[in-house]
């Protein structure tokens, strides 16, 4: 269904007011988007677009070369099959194919910025083959954001980061205890072989204790584990771990998790979609907090190898 609203008349209008050239390419044929346009914007909403554009075959659209462009005509709700030399506003237009829109407009690249809602049939050819700057629409990005802002997520989250360190920090105290014991243990076997050794010479009945108490001790250097009780509160923190990456899961959906998160991890989707959009949102509107002239930049992403900064 359509929820109707001033924001998305607002947005194509103050674009035009600056400029801005608009063209609309879908794959529904004329009087569903007639019907559903008059619904959002109004009765003058073909007045806002340069090229009007139903029927395209998305994604054939952007990679076939030989379809043709048909006029077609609302009142007798036909197309008609005389060659079309330059696509005029006003017009409605049927099927055709990326490069008779380039050669015939001119719009190529960086210059154009397309907003699609699916993320392989809309955006990316556009992006991948012909350079243009794509924008995804995602209605359920709106529930992920407060999501991710609730609370209880963020808790979560930050005492999973703590885990995390606290984890990593024993997985290295192990290690430096290990190799400080290790060493301080090996020094003290040579001492203890060495005088078990020279005590076997020395078969006097206080001697013989003496080395048996050596030999016991060398069996219980031997044997002594240091790290025991390093190693059972970091498997408590790793079950706290996976119960907390559990449920924040769970509190986007119980039995799916998010769309754009699997644990620490993007999800395929999330992937995809940074590959082919350049920006997504949950609705269009959404740019009208914006200036014309603002400039969205990425964030720098940082890699496993790259030092915290």
């Amino acid at each position: 269904y359509l929820d109707k609203d001033s924001g998305t008349s607002d947005l194509l209008e103050s674009l035009v007011s600056q400029g801005k050239q608009l063209f609309l390419i879908t794959n529904s044929g004329f009087p569903f988007v007639d019907a559903g346009m008059k619904f959002l914007i109004g009765n003058h909403w073909r007045d806002l677009f340069e090229v009007i554009i139903t029927k395209a075959r998305k994604p054939k659209f952007f990679n076939e070369s030989k379809r043709p462009f048909r006029i077609y005509d609302p009142q007798t709700n036909s197309e008609s099959y005389d060659r079309v030399l330059k696509l005029s506003k006003g017009k409605i237009y049927q099927q055709g194919n990326y490069y008779m829109l380039q050669d015939m407009t001119g719009w190529y690249g960086f210059n154009v910025l397309y907003f699609g809602d699916h993320v392989y049939s809309d955006l990316a050819d556009p992006s991948l083959k012909h350079g243009w700057r794509t924008g995804a629409i995602i209605p359920e990005l709106e529930r992920e954001i407060i999501r991710s802002n609730c609370l209880e997520y963020q808790q979560a989250v930050k005492w999973l980061n703590i885990l995390q360190n606290l984890i990593e920090n024993a997985q290295r105290e192990i290690i430096r205890s290990n190799c400080l014991e290790y060493q301080q243990a090996v020094k003290w076997l040579n001492i203890l072989q060495n005088l078990i050794e020279n005590a076997q010479m020395d078969t006097t009945q206080d001697t013989t204790e003496i080395r048996q108490s050596w030999l016991d001790e060398r069996k219980e250097i031997r044997s002594m584990d240091t790290t025991q009780d390093t190693t059972e509160i970091r498997q408590s923190w790793l079950d706290e771990r996976k119960e907390i990456r559990n449920y924040t899961k769970s509190l986007f959906n119980a039995q799916f998790g998010s769309i754009f998160r699997t644990y620490h991890n993007p999800t395929y989707f999330s992937r995809r979609l940074a590959r082919f959009a350049d920006l997504y949102m949950s609705n269009v509107r959404n740019l009208l907090n914006y200036p014309i002239e603002h400039t969205f930049y990425p964030r720098r992403m940082e890699l496993p190898h790259e030092p915290h900064v």
